[in-house]
């Protein structure tokens, strides 16, 4: 365990008189991963556990660079800072106010959307937009400005944020918004942790009458047919999702479920159900409680489980009243489940392709992972509305993100990927990013000028990187 730094801190004396303290800062070595865990790297990680000591952390340490981490759910190597220092957020999760009559939420960086949901949802409110997992920290989420099942409506995470509080590479901390500070404001919006560390955020809610969704599903024999689908349902539901399989080929490639949603009302809800309506029931879960010598994970046995899936839909009504916990993570009920990959883990490949196109872009993707054999074990097909500036990810159009095994010509496949979406005027989302080229990023991203000028407004001697930004060459400009 390593003494980083003696940082100064503020504590308030009994009978109320401000008195300085020396408060020691620890790190220790450790190795974390991705969330695909395909991509490692040892850093020494502190925990801060105040503004003050993260302040210090930051304005102190100059030797290295350093990089903020929540609960380390971006796939690939964006929350690695190999050979440096990585700031631990997990003590930065309190409510700091829930107006509850507005709907308006402020919290540290640190507190994961679970918690969050747990506080707002009997109340009556409900996340502005959600990925697909409860468990990142919500300053983890502005970072990679996330978006929902709801983007074609509701926008990304930043369109409904009110400010954040930003410390940048000075240790200075600055409050910014869509109108103060907003150059470093958008920038960290998609900045990939890199602009400082949000140690506040404050964002709106939306209003809900019960912790239930009611889903309409549909099968669907092939690629076609879902997007036709997923179109034609753009203007009934704010939700709207497809899964595929993608082991499926000839006539029926890209066959999967289409599933849409909305917040259930009350009178919606079946009797049993109407008397709590806003009653937060807990998932059920299991655990992969090891990594297995093995991939559980391969051709044949997404086969089974696509068939089965298939097999068990039909089985069951079109229209659900389901938890908005089943509806938004079904993954969460199984904890660990990237182990399920075994040592060599998998990437999860996610992009965006324009509506026009979009759908041959799609072909050729799906149509290359089975001419190498290496189709996804789980592909989700969303659509875009209008996107927000600089790294960003969305913008309007075609949303596929593929959970791939890594086997030996993974990353030749990937590069061939990168070709297709290149052609189709494509990019792929940072935050899940394990493989794309330096040159590809920046075809991809053309507002990266304008956010590298402002990353170097308040961070000139990049003390914010990370093990993505140094593959992507991010400091050595366009």
């Amino acid at each position: 365990m390593n003494h980083l730094e003696e940082i100064s801190a503020i504590k308030v004396s009994g009978n109320g008189n401000h008195r300085s303290v020396m408060k020691p800062l620890y790190a220790e070595n450790k190795e974390l991963e991705g969330w695909g865990r395909s991509n490692r790297a040892n850093s020494d990680v502190a925990h801060p556990t105040d503004q003050h000591q993260l302040q210090g952390s930051i304005h102190h340490t100059y030797d290295r660079t350093i990089l903020a981490r929540g609960e380390g759910r971006s796939y690939g190597d964006a929350s690695l800072n190999g050979g440096n220092i990585t700031l631990q957020m997990e003590k930065f999760d309190y409510v700091i106010e829930f107006d509850r009559e507005r709907g308006i939420f402020t919290c540290e960086g640190g507190m994961t959307l679970k918690a969050i949901l747990e506080t707002v949802v009997p109340a009556g409110w409900f996340l502005p937009v959600t990925p697909g997992t409860q468990y990142p920290t919500i300053g983890g989420c502005f970072a990679c400005d996330v978006h929902g099942k709801n983007h074609h409506v509701a926008g990304s995470l930043v369109k409904h944020t009110h400010w954040i509080e930003l410390v940048v590479a000075n240790g200075e901390i600055i409050h910014c918004s869509h109108d103060e500070f907003s150059d470093l404001f958008y920038a960290t919006a998609g900045g990939m942790g890199l602009t400082g560390v949000i140690n506040k955020i404050c964002f709106e809610l939306q209003p809900i009458e019960s912790a239930y969704i009611a889903a309409e599903y549909f099968l669907c024999k092939n690629l076609s047919v879902v997007m036709r689908l997923l179109e034609a349902y753009d203007h009934k539901y704010p939700y709207s999702v497809a899964w595929m399989d993608c082991v499926a080929s000839g006539d029926n490639l890209g066959r999967g479920q289409v599933i849409f949603g909305e917040h259930a009302k009350k009178e919606q809800l079946p009797e049993n159900l109407q008397e709590n309506p806003l009653h937060l029931n807990q998932q059920r879960t299991i655990a992969v409680p090891f990594v297995p010598p093995i991939s559980f994970v391969n051709p044949f046995t997404t086969m089974i489980f696509n068939q089965t899936k298939i097999f068990m839909d039909r089985m069951n009504p079109r229209k659900r009243i389901e938890s908005h916990i089943n509806y938004f993570y079904p993954l969460d009920s199984v904890r660990r489940w990237n182990r399920l990959y075994g040592p060599p883990g998998f990437i999860q490949y996610q992009f965006v392709v324009p509506n026009e196109g979009g759908g041959n872009a799609i072909t050729e993707i799906l149509q290359t992972a089975l001419n190498h054999g290496h189709p996804s074990s789980l592909a989700v097909l969303k659509r875009f509305g209008e996107g927000q500036p600089l790294l960003s990810f969305p913008r309007p159009g075609w949303i596929l993100a593929m959970d791939i095994p890594v086997r030996a010509g993974l990353f030749r496949m990937t590069a061939e990927f990168e070709k297709i979406l290149l052609e189709y005027d494509g990019r792929v989302y940072l935050a899940k990013d394990s493989c794309l080229s330096p040159e590809g990023f920046r075809q991809m991203y053309p507002e990266f000028e304008g956010w590298l000028n402002i990353k170097e407004k308040y961070d000139p001697e990049w003390r914010f990187n990370s093990d993505q930004a140094n593959r992507l060459k991010l400091r050595e400009g366009i």
